[in-house]
């Protein structure tokens, strides 16, 4: 196999999103593109991606775009991406638009048990948790408290964290269940499905790189974030990839969570969180990810939406059908290829 440039994997399969998806239609998945879009140009500082990512984002920060983007009225402003391009600087002008988006949507909740932030689509009813909430939640809190210099919202974003923890991760594996409560009052589903470990990780990784060193909750954050990563590389294949249900590998190969693992995997080792062992595992995913990656920026395998399907039973999400260029499957392959990059990753292959 060629030794393929991780950098340019990771603007490929963005340029193909969002070459696929006009904006007219953009929903949470492109929020979280958003994302690996600016960092990547943040990371690399390069002019020309920082001014392709703006344009492409700036119909939603100005209020061009009006449509449902999903759980929350901050993803029309372009979500996590929105609030780490102002953090870092690069919108000055839209600081004001960050903090009336933070200081609304906390104000009006809603929450749901013991004070997780739940949904504001109103057709999710607050007795409904999912581990999805801390994806959007937690870094867009994380980035808006160093944004505005508001260290509540550093806090808030450590409790979400720890409730996440506490509701859905599953002591015998360390893996960690989509949904609570959609099945029944208290009853989690039996998945421990590939995305939804992701988002949860996603959700850890971020807040935990930009939460100040000196934040009295940083270090249990990074236990978290370090218990759930070496759990979830107990359960990679032999070509470093995730599965569907993580626990089965009769399910396919899922690239989303995939994606968002191995993104989390490249922060714990950037950080020092992990050992540089750990990088063997990185390598081993990024390998087997390449195999459903297209030299057009295509991407392979992924779940289509999954909210806590049938019964919730393992063979549930199993049967959930994966697709070719699904929305969510873009985001997670940038920031994976992105992160490698950023950390002297360069090339990856034969």
């Amino acid at each position: 196999m060629n030794r393929v440039d991780t950098a340019a994997v990771a603007g490929s399969v963005l340029e193909k999103h969002f070459a696929l998806v006009p904006p007219e239609k953009y929903r949470y998945p492109e929020v979280l593109s958003f994302h690996a879009f600016a960092k990547l140009a943040l990371d690399r500082n390069d002019a020309v991606l920082l001014d392709r990512c703006l344009a492409l984002m700036k119909p939603l920060y100005t209020g061009k775009l009006t449509q449902m983007f999903g759980a929350y009225d901050f993803y029309r402003l372009g979500g996590s991406a929105f609030a780490l391009l102002v953090a870092a600087g690069k919108l000055p002008e839209e600081k004001e638009t960050l903090r009336k988006s933070i200081d609304e949507w906390l104000a009006a909740g809603p929450r749901c048990r013991e004070g997780f932030l739940g949904s504001q689509n109103p057709n999710h009813p607050t007795t409904h948790v999912w581990i999805d909430m801390v994806f959007a939640t937690c870094p867009y809190l994380t980035l808006g408290g160093l944004a505005l210099d508001r260290p509540e919202l550093l806090d808030e974003a450590v409790r979400q964290l720890e409730l996440m923890r506490d509701f859905f991760r599953d002591p015998a594996t360390g893996l960690y269940h989509q949904s609570l409560g959609k099945l029944g009052p208290d009853r989690l589903s039996d998945d421990f499905w590939s995305r939804g470990n992701g988002w949860g990780l996603f959700g850890l990784a971020e807040s935990y790189r930009f939460l100040p060193e000196n934040h009295p909750g940083r270090e249990e954050i990074g236990r978290i974030l370090a218990d759930h990563l070496t759990s979830c590389c107990d359960v990679q294949d032999g070509n470093g990839m995730l599965h569907q249900e993580m626990s089965r590998e009769d399910s396919y190969v899922e690239t989303s969570g995939t994606g968002l693992f191995l993104f989390a995997l490249g922060v714990a080792l950037e950080t020092g969180l992990l050992p540089e062992r750990f990088r063997e595992n990185l390598l081993a995913g990024l390998r087997g990810y390449l195999a459903y990656i297209g030299l057009d920026g295509s991407v392979h395998n992924c779940c289509c939406g999954c909210l806590c399907p049938g019964d919730g039973s393992k063979e549930a999400y199993m049967q959930r059908p994966y697709a070719l260029n699904d929305p969510h499957g873009f985001g997670p392959a940038s920031l994976a290829f992105g992160q490698a990059a950023k950390i002297g990753i360069a090339a990856i292959g034969g």
